[in-house]
């Protein structure tokens, strides 16, 4: 119950907080009841998330702290709460009741992943696990590790309060209550172009997406970050109607909000920051704009410069690094860029492959584009044929439209993003994926209405979310085999995280001031023993990089970060690499022993848990301090 009372209570204070800045920047009187729930919500996460940093470096992460701050935010909800009022969907007959009934059941599916141990690696790695290592520390420390740990944070930390007053479930529930806001923010987008029932096809078909599927109820930030962008849009629509600046600081300090949760943030600003210029062709309103992301979105960036020189790190740092650190390196900057980020680019950056890649990654997605289970869907596909009408036919109305706009934004964020030599990973879309969908559907809608013939488009939607909604119950089986059966958390963590069996007996085994060496990331958020992740391209303090394989060189790398024992995949043959280059000398000259061998099974598939690889072997080796020489 008072996971419950938690989760609630900080979505009341994201209101409260939104409406307390709406007042400040009188703004969204004008607008909509559900525009202003959205501007609210918008600006009040994005500043619990800011707020929390600053808690954070002042090393005051406890109780009392996020009692009172969530505790203010749910006040000015109660005092504001006429700012806030919000009518009900209009009825438009049995559609609107049946599209609202398959809403409510796609939310009851995503419920039962809400009450379900997490099980993302990413948000095992480090979406869940730093919030929960700065609540344990009491305060928010610098994590020399690149682009997981020294980077921008701002949507983590609102995971912070969630977790730190009503601990793991809690958060759980935030992560659901928060990923369905982003449907409602999608709805609000599609309901200012289109009917009830539309807009509510729109929401349902983007609830659906794989990708909401996969991020939103896990602590992935990009379907999140998503209420900043469509907050920021329609305030920036607003934009030529409105006489001073408001609208461009709100617009502004929301798209700060998506440069403090991450990098991409950046080609977001830029793009958003050129419509504006363009629009209004005031220097002076280009600068409130900048200035509303400068104070939005400025902290992570001064924290990352103050401590390793590079704002961006690992981006600038052969530019503005700090050259005498001792947390990275020149040669790890260039493996990073040589070696480990080129993995993630499976076409090249040419004008071809501009056009060629929606395509590809939709029909046939590859693995670097994470597309196949966690993409976008075929829906903008199954929308083209019909857009390309609806754009000729309506063409003379296509520029002045405040949804040629946002195609401009996608368009130009895609278009950055794309030749930026960035991860080609779909998911790094999510965020402006409405932007595009919202002025495709709207336009495919009016060609078919236009034709008098909508019911091609409503079957090829209904088809597309016959697949989607089945995909999402599949998706859920896992978590529904947990809620309604006696299974325990070890045990259905065992089923669903790869490599488990180590973990509990770490947990239970080894004293408390024991650390451990270890490379699978998916173990951090679980280990209740100190550690230290050790990924060859992402950290430099104990060097795994192919060129430094001396023994000795890596033992007293080990003992500066005070680091007891290895958690190693044990090798039964073939050649030595990475870590057991090192680890084997260490072992040959008694530096290392054997301390518990277990069988462990590497789960192919969440949701599949059946499909298993041959189950491997790891190791457990201590550091011996006496016979080591």
């Amino acid at each position: 119950m008072t996971a419950i009372v938690v989760a609630i209570f900080q979505m009341i204070a994201c209101y409260g907080f939104g409406a307390v800045g709406l007042r400040i920047l009188r703004v969204g009187a004008a607008a909509p009841e559900r525009e202003r729930i959205l501007y609210a919500f918008a600006l009040g996460m994005g500043t619990i998330g800011w707020v929390v940093f600053f808690v954070g470096i002042g090393g005051y992460l406890n109780f009392l702290t996020l009692s009172v701050l969530l505790g203010s935010g749910v006040a000015a909800a109660a005092v504001l709460r006429p700012d806030l009022s919000f009518s009900s969907v209009r009825s438009a007959g049995g559609l609107t009741a049946l599209l609202l009934a398959l809403l409510v059941i796609v939310a009851l599916l995503d419920l039962l992943e809400a009450v379900t141990p997490p099980g993302d690696t990413d948000t095992l790695a480090y979406h869940f696990t730093l919030p929960k290592h700065f609540l344990e520390a009491g305060k928010i420390e610098f994590v020399p590790r690149a682009l997981d740990g020294a980077t921008a944070l701002l949507v983590q930390m609102t995971y912070v309060p969630a977790f730190g007053l009503g601990e793991e479930t809690a958060l759980m529930l935030w992560v659901y209550l928060s990923g369905w806001m982003a449907v409602f923010a999608v709805y609000v987008l599609a309901r200012r172009h289109l009917n009830e029932n539309w807009a509510l096809v729109l929401a349902l078909v983007f609830a659906t997406t794989p990708a909401i599927v996969y991020g939103a109820g896990s602590g992935q930030v990009e379907s999140r970050i998503i209420i900043f962008v469509i907050a920021s849009i329609l305030a920036l629509a607003r934009v030529p109607c409105s006489k001073d600046i408001s609208y461009i600081l709100l617009a502004g300090l929301l798209a700060g909000f998506f440069v403090g949760s991450k990098y991409l943030g950046f080609i977001f600003v830029a793009v958003s920051g050129l419509y504006v210029l363009w629009r209004r062709r005031r220097i002076a309103d280009g600068f409130v704009f900048g200035m509303g992301v400068l104070f939005a979105g400025f902290q992570w960036y001064a924290w990352n410069a103050g401590h390793i020189g590079d704002p961006l790190f690992p981006m600038l740092f052969e530019w503005l690094g700090d050259s005498e650190t001792t947390i990275w390196s020149s040669e790890h900057q260039s493996q990073l860029r040589s070696a480990f980020l080129p993995d993630y680019q499976s076409v090249p950056t040419s004008l071809f492959w501009l056009l060629a890649f929606p395509f590809k990654a939709t029909l046939n997605g590859e693995l670097a584009f994470e597309s196949g289970r966690t993409g976008l869907g075929p829906i903008i596909l199954v929308f083209l044929a019909f857009s390309i009408g609806g754009f000729w036919k309506f063409r003379d109305r296509v520029l002045g439209n405040p949804l040629f706009v946002y195609i401009l934004i996608a368009v130009g964020f895609y278009a950055i993003w794309f030749f930026g030599g960035l991860p080609q990973r779909v998911r790094f879309l999510l965020p402006i994926y409405p932007l595009l969908l919202t002025p495709v559907a709207v336009a495919a809608y009016h060609f078919a209405k236009s034709t008098l013939s909508v019911k091609p488009l409503v079957t090829a939607i209904s088809l597309v979310l016959l697949i989607q909604i089945g995909g999402h119950a599949l998706y859920t089986l896992k978590s529904a085999k947990f809620v309604f059966s006696q299974e325990t958390r070890q045990a259905f963590l065992l089923r669903t995280i790869s490599k488990f069996e180590p973990v509990p007996w770490i947990n239970d085994n080894l004293p408390k001031d024991a650390k451990i060496f270890l490379q699978d990331r998916h173990y951090l958020y679980y280990m209740n023993v100190p550690y230290y992740y050790a990924h060859p391209n992402l950290q430099a303090q104990v060097n795994l990089l192919p060129n430094s394989s001396d023994p000795m060189t890596f033992l007293g790398q080990l003992r500066n970060q005070k680091i007891t024992h290895l958690l190693l995949s044990v090798v039964d043959k073939g050649p030595l690499t990475g870590v057991w280059k090192y680890s084997a000398g260490l072992i040959a000259m008694k530096c290392l022993k054997p301390m518990k061998i277990f069988s462990a099974n590497t789960i192919r598939s969440r949701t599949l848990s059946s499909l298993k690889a041959p189950s491997s072997k790891i190791g457990l080796y201590q550091i011996t301090s006496d016979r080591c020489n």
